[in-house]
Formats: structure tokens, C-alpha cells, sequence
């Protein structure tokens, strides 16, 4: 069975819808108190949070807002109080970027007000006032130059000033290019970094000067300017990447890429295609490839095959990066010439936030330009990562699938599971939510989101037993007896405190097509330190967690599903199991499973270690592994005394010749993979 494209595949999401889509994500993002759109949108444990106030996000998101609305699009957000906002007091302005930035904002959305903020704002020594200006800073400079360059173009020559400053601004950018059209970031430093800082700019030091050139040979007729936009646009066309990545950093000197991570979504969406749209108008020039491919990275076409879009949120993730130091590393050994393969993709994450001003030139870039390029690009919208398009189709029978949570007392995070799975590219035809003895607000979410989504259906089981490690496969079990009559090839098991990519069962359903022996899949734990979400280490391709497995009907039945263990490992047991009957097994490292809760956060410590050693007496396990398992995790909270806690209980069980709840065959099979990879270790 392999997924085909059929009514079972989700809609389409064209341009129109994308930018629908970004429209309604920025009401979240603003401040209705201070009129004003915050710096940063972020995801928490508590859900998306907003961080900080941005005049310059501000103004860039009403760029984009004003275009979505001319080209027909309709807005919750009223515009004009927010700009008089910025307009009533401008103490925010604080370089020469910012004053040229809402010189390029009046221009477009309320040009009749040029004179009168030019003259206010004194614009024309602004390169002098400001230390951006006067250290050349090439993307400050462009937007001062773009704002120039659009009061010529709203009709505003005779502004006191404006030639001159026109020049100036002109001969710093093309002072700071290089021969090949790449820009570096600065025209004067001091210091050793930043001399080395200034031949070296970054994509949006190409992107700002290349619109700005575009606009000012629009404005004078401009044969110089012209060229200059054309030469740097065509470069970066050239040093494009293979998925249609924009890299993040770039030599002037030798014009060539010296950082490629990150990759910035509003690079592939926003000012990429802003660049190129530019130049096509000012040129004619058509660069409809680089357009499409730089868009199709954020629908899966990436490094990590994955679709960056989140419905649910109406927001596009921020970035693919590796951590600080191993950036460094990459971009300084590449400079060097001592680097020239490709990032080993395992160290790359996501970055999980959006600026408001990212989803502010996704309008700019693409409102009213869905109609020349749709046909191109909704493809690679359509939430399926690049697997999924070329390899694997959405089958016209046996696809459907089922989930079975179990959740108890889960108010804080059981919201987020379910939004996730309501963003689901494919979901479920059945979701069983069972809760279980829950005296919080759970049953009450849980309900609501029933009555909306006919597929949801909450079972509350308040019968009294302990709840313990054993109290899980119960709930599964009484979700189970109610789909034992559904249609479907495929069932899944989610906790309550997990959130999960919008291709996640896509991706998995793609999988079990290609493999007809595949019994039981999932992905890669990823849960948070300091702020950010990265794979725990314990992750293993073999074996799949149990807060979020999915198997093939056949094989979950061939089991007996989920046993019932007085110290918890059912899942693990279940994939074992599995493994027994001849079935593969798989973690997915690409597919992120973002883990909310941490592992034992529901009780002491202490205890959930020495229970988990009397589990993994209860399964058979080889008393030295155990030994060696317990040591590895050594680091982990509680540090040292959770080893000898889980050590404790593993010989505790041990003395009193507990009974196993398993099959002697179970424990053999165990035993042997367990002598298979002790031994391969020390090889």
C-alpha cells in the first residue's frame, strides 16, 4: 500500500490560503495595548508567548499588511492606528534603518504624510546623525535608501536634501559591494572582528541593497543602479542551494558562501522572493526557478524533510540551525577552505518562533503575487515533506488510522496534543481520549474539542485503581474496546502531553507503505532546556517511545496490544514483542516528538528510578546491562542518587525472586539482543 494522491490527501494550500494564513497568525502577535507587534513569538511549555515590543517589526509587518489588503486579502488588523502609533512619537528612532524604514512605510500607506515626517524627522543628515550610517552598515543604509527611493517614486522629488542624500547612501552601498555583486556588512571598523566583519555580509545584506538599487532605477531611470540590483540578484541565484536555500553568510571578497546555517524561513517565503520580484520589475528579468525553489524549502523540500508551515498557528517556524558553536565551527573552517562537505543533518534542529516582521514580508513578498507563480509552487505547500511527494502517495483504501490517549489530570498541556493532531495533514478517522479518574479541567477540554471534531471521543473511566505505572495500559485498553469494530490498517498511541508536526502521521502512513514489514513506528523524543527543544539522548533508531507509537493493526493485534505491567515498560514491551514476531521497528530521527512533561515529572524522582529498576528486573533484563544502562544515565536529574535509586530497585527485586509478568521466550529473546549489543560495543 502506498499513499496516492486521492480525497484522502488534504487540500491544497495555495499562495492565497498561505497568506490568509499568515494574516490571521499576526493577531496573536500584536499588542493591543501598545498598538505595537512584539519582537519575538515563541513557543513555552504554556503554549506561544510573546516577548518584548518591535517599532521596526511593527512597521515591516505593515508593509506587508497594506500589500495583503490591495491585493484584495482581509485583515482583522486595522493598520492606520498603528502607524499614527509610531508616527505620534518617533523617540524610538535609533538609527538610520529605522528612519528609513518608515520613510518606506509612509510612502506606501499614507504618502500625503511624507513632507510633513521627512521634514520632522529630519531625514536628510541621517547618515551623519546615526552611528549605523556612519559606519556604513549595508543593511541600514539600504532601508534608508529604499525609503528614499520610495518618496521618489510617491511623486515626492523636491523633499529638502533628498538628491544629495540619495548619493550618499548610494556610494556607501556601492562602496561596500564587492566584484561579484555580494555585499559586505560594513564600510568602516576598528577592531580585528570587525574588519573581518566588514567583507563578510549576511543574505539580508543582499537583499535590502538589491531592493534598494531596484526601486531607485525605477525612480531615475537609473542604468547604474540597474545593474547593480541584476549582478547581486544573479549572484545569489548562483550560490542558491540544492533544496533552494538562501545560506546566512557570504564573502565580498571572493564572492562566495562562508556560513549556510542557519536557514531563515523568512528568507525562503519573504525576502527572497522580495529581492527577485524586485529586480524582475526594475529589469525584466524573470527568476520564476529561484522563486519556486526558495519556497518549496519551507513546505518539506529542507535538509530535514519537513514542512515548516503550522496551520494551527498560522505561522511559518523560524529557522534550521545548528547550535552556536558548531555554526562557528562550519562557518570558520569553510572560510578557511578546510571545510567543503555537507552538515551532518542529525546536529540540525528547528528553531520553534516567529517574528511577527517574517510573516510581514511573507505578505509583501507574495500577496498579490499567488496568481504568476501558483502553479509553480503549491506543490510544495501542500504540508508534505519531500518523501512524501516524491515516494510514497495517499492510498484510496486502508489508510485510515486511530489514536488512543490516555490522560490524567493533563489540563496543562492536553490542549496543545489536541490542537496538534486538529493540524494533522492526515488525521485520524477515530481518537479515543480516555480519562482516567481526572478531577482537574480535562474531561471539560477534552469535551469541547469533542463536540467541534466528530472523530474525538472522550471515554472517562472512574473506576478506583491505583495509578501507577500500570494505569496507562488500562486506559489504552478500555479506548481500545471501542474501536474494535472501526475500519483501519493503523492505530496509534499518544500521550497527553505531547505535540507533534503537522506531517507526523503523513510521514508515518509514507513509511509503513514503503516497508510491508514495518509493525511499529514513531519518532524522536525532543523536550526543552533553555528554551529550546532538542532529541534526547537516549533515542535509539530501534526502539520506539512510548509516548507516541503507532504499528500496524496486524502486528498490535498479533501482540495482544498493550500488557498490563505493575512497573510500567508496556510500550517498550509491546515494541519487543514485535520484534519477536518478525516485525521491524523504527524511530524516525527527522520526526520530532515534542515531549511537554519530562520523563517521571508527575512523581518523585527518586521513586519513578527505583521503580524503574524493578521494571527492568520484571522484563528479564540482564542483571550487568542493567548495570551498564543505570551508569550511562548517570547525569541525569537526580544526579548520581537516581543511579543507585534504579540500581536499589533492580536487586531489590532480584533478592525476592519476584515473579516476571512476561514469557520465558520473551525474556530469552531480550537477553539475546542484549548479549548482541554488549558485544557489538566492545568490539
Amino acid at each position: 500500500m502506498l499513499l496516492e494522491s486521492t480525497q484522502t490527501q488534504p487540500r491544497s494550500q495555495s499562495l492565497a490560503e498561505l497568506c490568509e494564513l499568515a494574516a490571521s497568525g499576526l493577531v496573536e502577535m500584536l499588542d493591543p495595548e501598545r498598538q505595537m507587534f512584539c519582537e519575538i513569538y515563541r513557543r513555552t511549555d504554556e503554549g506561544m508567548r510573546r516577548w518584548g515590543l518591535s517599532p521596526r517589526y511593527t512597521l515591516m509587518t505593515l508593509l506587508g499588511l497594506h500589500r495583503y489588503e490591495q491585493s484584495g486579502g482581509r485583515s482583522t488588523l486595522a493598520t492606520a492606528p498603528l502607524l499614527e502609533t509610531l508616527l505620534k512619537n518617533t523617540v524610538w528612532i535609533q538609527s538610520t534603518g529605522d528612519l528609513g524604514l518608515l520613510l518606506w512605510t509612509c510612502a506606501e500607506l499614507a504618502p500625503e504624510r511624507l513632507p510633513e515626517v521627512y521634514e520632522r524627522i529630519s531625514a536628510q543628515d541621517a547618515l551623519t546623525r546615526f552611528i549605523d550610517g556612519q559606519q556604513g552598515s549595508t543593511m541600514e543604509v539600504a532601508w534608508y535608501l529604499t525609503g528614499l527611493a520610495s518618496c521618489l517614486l510617491a511623486g515626492h522629488v523636491a523633499l529638502p536634501g533628498l538628491d544629495e542624500a540619495v548619493a550618499k547612501a548610494r556610494l556607501i552601498l556601492e562602496n561596500n559591494c564587492g566584484a561579484s555583486g555580494v555585499y559586505g556588512h560594513l564600510s568602516h571598523a576598528r577592531s580585528i572582528t570587525g574588519r573581518l566583519r566588514r567583507r563578510i555580509g549576511t543574505f539580508a545584506d543582499q537583499v535590502y541593497p538589491t531592493i534598494a538599487f531596484a526601486l531607485l532605477s525605477r525612480a531615475h531611470q537609473d542604468e547604474t543602479a540597474r545593474a547593480m540590483a541584476l549582478r547581486t540578484a544573479e549572484t545569489m541565484c548562483t550560490l542558491q542551494g540544492a533544496h533552494g536555500e538562501w545560506y546566512w553568510h557570504f564573502d565580498s571578497v571572493s564572492g562566495k558562501v562562508v556560513s549556510r546555517y542557519p536557514v531563515y524561513s523568512v528568507h525562503q517565503h519573504g525576502m527572497g522572493p522580495m529581492m527577485l520580484f524586485a529586480v524582475e520589475e526594475s529589469t525584466g528579468r524573470r527568476f520564476s526557478q529561484a522563486i519556486h525553489k526558495s519556497l518549496s524549502w519551507i513546505g518539506g523540500n529542507n535538509d530535514l524533510d519537513r514542512n515548516l508551515v503550522d496551520p494551527s498557528l498560522g505561522l511559518v517556524w523560524r529557522a534550521i540551525y545548528l547550535n552556536s558553536f558548531r555554526a562557528f565551527t562550519d562557518s570558520s573552517l569553510r572560510f578557511l577552505k578546510m571545510r567543503h562537505r555537507n552538515v551532518d543533518v542529525r546536529r540540525l534542529k528547528i528553531r520553534y518562533e516567529c517574528r511577527p516582521y517574517e510573516l510581514g514580508w511573507l505578505l509583501y513578498a507574495l500577496a498579490s503575487r499567488s496568481a504568476e507563480i501558483e502553479c509553480a509552487v503549491v506543490p510544495n505547500l501542500q504540508g508534505a515533506s519531500r518523501s512524501a511527494n516524491t515516494s510514497a502517495k495517499v492510498g484510496t483504501r486502508n489508510d485510515a488510522y486511530v489514536l488512543i490517549t490516555a490522560a490524567h489530570n493533563e489540563e496543562k498541556f492536553i490542549e496543545g496534543t489536541i490542537r496538534s493532531v486538529l493540524a494533522q495533514s492526515v488525521r485520524p478517522s477515530r481518537w479515543v481520549i480516555v480519562s482516567d479518574g481526572s478531577t482537574d479541567r480535562t474531561n471539560e477540554i477534552v469535551a469541547g474539542y469533542a463536540n467541534e471534531n466528530a472523530f474525538i471521543q472522550l471515554l472517562r473511566v472512574d473506576q478506583p485503581h491505583k495509578h501507577d505505572f500500570g494505569a496507562k495500559a488500562h486506559a489504552i485498553r478500555a479506548g481500545y474496546e471501542l474501536l474494535k469494530d472501526e475500519q483501519y490498517d493503523f492505530i496509534g498511541i499518544l500521550d497527553a502531553d505531547i505535540s507533534l508536526e503537522p506531517d507526523n502521521y503523513r510521514t508515518m502512513l509514507n513509511e509503513f507503505g514503503a516497508d510491508s514489514k514495518l509493525g511499529v513506528a514513531g519518532g524522536f523524543i525532543h523536550e526543552e532546556k533553555d528554551g529550546v527543544f532538542t532529541s534526547r539522548v537516549t533515542n535509539r533508531t530501534w526502539s520506539v517511545a512510548g509516548a507516541m507509537q503507532f504499528f500496524r493493526r496486524e502486528c498490535f493485534e498479533g501482540i495482544g496490544g498493550i500488557p498490563l505491567l505493575k512497573y510500567g515498560g508496556e510500550d517498550w514491551c509491546a515494541d519487543l514483542n514485535a520484534s519477536m514476531r518478525g516485525w521491524t521497528t523504527k524511530a524516525i530521527p527527522q520526526l520530532p516528538v515534542f515531549h511537554h512533561r519530562p520523563t517521571c515529572g508527575g512523581t518523585d524522582p527518586v521513586r519513578a528510578r527505583y521503580q524503574q529498576g524493578k521494571m527492568a528486573y520484571s522484563l528479564g533484563y540482564l542483571p550487568i546491562f542493567e548495570a551498564l544502562r543505570a551508569i550511562t544515565r548517570l547525569a541525569e536529574k537526580p544526579v548520581v542518587i537516581g543511579v543507585f535509586a534504579r540500581l536499589a530497585g533492580f536487586a531489590s527485586s532480584y533478592c525476592l525472586g519476584e515473579d516476571r509478568p512476561v514469557s520465558k521466550e520473551f525474556v530469552q529473546f531480550l537477553r539475546k539482543e542484549q548479549r548482541r549489543r554488549l558485544f557489538s560495543i566492545s568490539r
